[in-house]
């Protein structure tokens, strides 16, 4: 995609800003595109997904385990044992409380029109563990963390929202579970809904992008 294309694509987001307010859900109702038009997204998947097998390699031998994915070879060991309901729990305990926030806000933006300011990537499991990150590194390292325990994609999603208090956006992760759906924030709580606060602007997973700012279908 080019950089009037992908600026079109994000402005026409922000644009639909007064639309209906919608509850979130799973549904391919407002599915907007495959995911690999959005570059920086796209890259930190693929990137996360070939770290898998070096994850995967870490947990069955320890000998061979870096000093700084030693941590995490410890919660995937003991996580695998868990309900999926407990891996959830473990996934988002044990990232928020990993690393300190670290904001890119003033750099870049979600969200902006000027491509200079676009960021261009965000940090995978591995990444993440090394040097922190702000909110979508913390969603990031979730997804990653969680596919890890074997969770599909189709029921995953990350999801980018406007906290209409702090009037910024932010990221947090939905996981599916049967007919339910619960939040991972970085604030170490999982909500059944999505807080009121939050308004739901986007999702994305490894393989598609949901506009959540669509105006309800008639």
């Amino acid at each position: 995609m080019d950089n009037i294309t992908f600026r079109a694509f994000l402005f026409g987001i922000l644009a639909l800003c007064h639309s209906p307010l919608r509850a979130y859900d799973f549904s391919d109702d407002s599915y907007l595109a495959p995911s690999h038009i959005f570059p920086a997204w796209f890259n930190v998947i693929e990137r996360g997904i070939s770290e898998q097998q070096l994850i995967v390699q870490c947990v069955q031998e320890k000998s061979i385990c870096p000093n700084h994915l030693r941590g995490l070879r410890v919660v995937i060991s003991r996580g695998q044992e868990l309900s999926r309901k407990k891996q959830i729990q473990l996934t988002n305990r044990w990232v928020n409380q990993h690393q300190r926030y670290r904001s890119d806000r003033p750099r870049t933006s979600f969200f902006s029109t000027n491509p200079k300011r676009i960021r261009q990537e965000w940090s995978t499991l591995i990444d993440f563990l090394q040097k922190g990150g702000d909110c979508e590194d913390y969603a990031t390292s979730k997804y990653l963390m969680l596919r890890q325990f074997g969770i599909q994609p189709e029921d995953l999603r990350i999801v980018i929202v406007l906290d209409r208090g702090k009037r910024e956006h932010h990221a947090l992760v939905a996981v599916r579970q049967g007919d339910s759906i619960t939040f991972l924030d970085i604030d170490n709580r999982i909500y059944k809904k999505l807080p009121s606060i939050y308004r739901s602007v986007y999702s994305i997973n490894e393989n598609a992008i949901w506009d959540h700012d669509q105006p309800s279908k008639v």
